[in-house]
């Protein structure tokens, strides 16, 4: 059981870690054309990866790895595991708050008219801000689960 645990774990930390790579590339292909239609499309991909992918793989991952540390009894010897918690919650904050705030607004604003260059550079620069701050988060995760401080 613990094995396939670990396999669980170390997948839902793949998907978690590379799948917001994906979501400047989609932003920046659909904001070429002057059609909204694709760009509306993208923005609904990323808010369904957002909500559905990366929450669940961070729920994956805390339920997993709350699992393995206690399995292998790490809580008394290390201090990564406690410091590993509040790293996870804050990429998801960071997800949830800081990403789909303006990702959210400008979906909205392309009902009713065609997408605003004031709202597509908030959106870009939310998606950079976002993205320096969640792969930093995660690498600080990955480091610690690597050296095990």
């Amino acid at each position: 059981m613990y094995l396939f645990i670990k396999w669980i774990h170390i997948i839902a930390a793949m998907v978690y870690f590379g799948l917001p790579f994906a979501f400047g590339r989609w932003f920046q292909s659909c904001t070429l054309g002057t059609d909204s239609k694709p760009l509306a499309d993208a923005l609904s991909k990323i808010n369904l990866f957002v909500r559905l992918h990366l929450n669940l793989c961070a729920l994956v991952l805390l339920l997993s790895g709350l699992y393995l540390a206690e399995a292998s009894q790490v809580w008394q010897t290390a201090l990564w595991p406690v410091l590993s918690i509040p790293l996870l919650v804050l990429t998801l904050a960071n997800a949830n708050l800081l990403l789909m705030s303006p990702i959210n607004q400008l979906r909205a604003s392309l009902n009713q008219a065609p997408p605003d260059p004031q709202a597509l550079r908030s959106v870009r620069i939310r998606l950079a801000w976002f993205s320096a701050l969640h792969h930093t988060l995660v690498t600080l995760l990955t480091a610690l689960m690597v050296f095990r401080p």
